[in-house]
């Protein structure tokens, strides 16, 4: 854990060890704690700590099962994402390879509850399906994500409590059998602090062989075409 000036105040500190192998990891910032999630292969779940930003990082909530039964099955992909939507709650993302190859998603408070129950996002997704995830604006997040079976890119957006504000949506129906992606928030703040962020979502189109980039505003509409980075 480091301070914004960038003074370490925690070193390296195992939270899980083992012989499991970690596959996926995230880290949000809710006010005064951090979540840190990874992939445990060797329990085949979802975990997170909360851990409060001081020099010792008290374990808050220790190991939080986000999915007790993701059952990973690839190493080196994307299959878990989280982000802190605002300083009281986070959101997870993943894919849950038990049966229809899912990509869910998961809403947790600041004290470590969760927040309603996993929300199944779309189905069939195949083995070598990935997921992103992002927040804008304290009130709104976006998940985008690999479909293996289809071969293509798909985002969807909700408000922070949890409502549709974009069903999915496919971004990208050529993206081959590439397993890489990201979204991010782009801040659009004025100097004032007005206006809604807006978006970016990065993939590996392995049919093209190229790095594939698009832009999104704060509702899901597309901002430009699909350009090569």
């Amino acid at each position: 854990i480091y301070s914004m000036n960038g003074t370490a105040l925690l070193g390296a500190t195992t939270v899980d060890g083992g012989n499991a192998i970690f596959w996926a990891t995230c880290a949000a910032h809710l006010s005064n704690r951090s979540i840190v999630g990874w992939v445990d292969s060797a329990e085949g779940d979802f975990d997170a700590y909360w851990v409060g930003d001081n020099s010792t990082a008290a374990v808050l909530i220790a190991e939080a099962q986000i999915d007790a039964t993701m059952l990973p099955t690839t190493n080196w992909t994307d299959e878990a994402d989280c982000h802190a939507i605002n300083s009281t709650s986070a959101v997870f993302a993943w894919v849950n390879y038990t049966g229809a190859d899912t990509i869910m998603i998961s809403r947790w408070a600041f004290n470590g509850v969760q927040i309603g129950t996993n929300t199944k996002v779309d189905n069939n997704v195949g083995t070598t399906g990935a997921v992103s995830v992002t927040t804008m604006d304290s009130n709104k997040f976006a998940v985008a994500w690999y479909d293996g079976t289809d071969q293509d890119v798909s985002m969807m957006m909700n408000w922070s409590n949890g409502t549709s504000l974009l069903t999915q949506t496919d971004i990208n129906t050529t993206a081959g059998s590439g397993n890489k992606i990201d979204i991010g928030t782009i801040s659009n703040k004025s100097g004032s602090g007005v206006g809604e962020d807006n978006l970016v979502v990065v993939w590996y189109g392995q049919a093209s062989g190229d790095i594939m980039g698009a832009t999104f505003d704060a509702r899901g509409q597309r901002l430009a075409n699909d350009f090569v980075i």
